[in-house]
């Protein structure tokens, strides 16, 4: 009887903590299920500033971690500059019909390379500056 009033109280207190953070910071429980949901390994979320994460972009699978800027915006917004990947994507579709070759110039982690990847013929990405690459 003792172990089922517990259970009881854990049960409500999770469901008062998932209506707080909901209704009054929906930022905070977004990003919590952002975390439990990519991280490569979950404690990392509350252990680490800055962890490994696999995300979705467009289709294509995307490694990143946290303590790049352009992957902490792919972690946290689904995409780092995500209005230029749709304009993009228009302008390739739309002049190209999906044939077109796609030059990244300066391509960092390789983000708008790997969106493209679904809408172009070929992809040529080039990153001058050596501690970028890989």
């Amino acid at each position: 009887m003792k172990a089922i009033k517990l259970s009881l109280v854990a049960l409500a207190t999770a469901l008062v903590c998932f209506a707080y953070l909901y209704f009054f910071d929906y930022r905070q429980l977004f990003l919590m299920y952002r975390s439990w949901r990519q991280a490569v390994n979950i404690s990392a979320c509350y252990g680490e500033k800055n962890f490994d994460f696999t995300a979705d972009l467009n289709g294509v699978r995307y490694q990143g971690n946290t303590g790049n800027y352009i992957d902490k915006n792919i972690f946290y917004y689904g995409a780092y500059e995500k209005p230029v990947f749709f304009f993009l994507r228009d302008i390739m579709t739309s002049a190209y019909s999906d044939q077109g070759v796609f030059l990244d110039i300066g391509a960092n982690t390789g983000q708008h390379s790997l969106f493209m990847s679904r809408h172009a013929k070929e992809i040529h990405a080039f990153e001058p500056w050596e501690p970028t690459t890989p």
